[in-house]
């Protein structure tokens, strides 16, 4: 069953490299797609119930200087979904 409302605060994200304009772009594009795949596939089980969770690492990702930000935000997004569903 899927929640009527999903609230996350993401305390941290770090990517280094990047200009103002750019790392707005990418912030969005990790909002949307993080959102969007909440709302698709649902939360991660152990997610249900409200409260803190451990931070999470994800690996690098195989991201160049050529990728552009809104790329790298939702591949982001979607590398975060995947930690969280482990």
């Amino acid at each position: 069953m899927k929640p009527e409302h999903i609230d996350i605060t993401v305390d941290r994200l770090v990517v280094e490299g990047l200009d103002s304009n750019s790392a707005r772009t990418l912030g969005h594009a990790f909002e949307t797609e993080l959102s969007r795949l909440l709302e698709a596939e649902g939360l991660p089980a152990g997610l249900e119930q409200p409260g803190d969770q451990p931070a999470i690492e994800i690996p690098a990702l195989p991201l160049s200087s050529e990728t552009r930000p809104d790329i790298a935000g939702r591949r982001l997004a979607s590398a975060v979904y995947r930690e969280l569903k482990r």
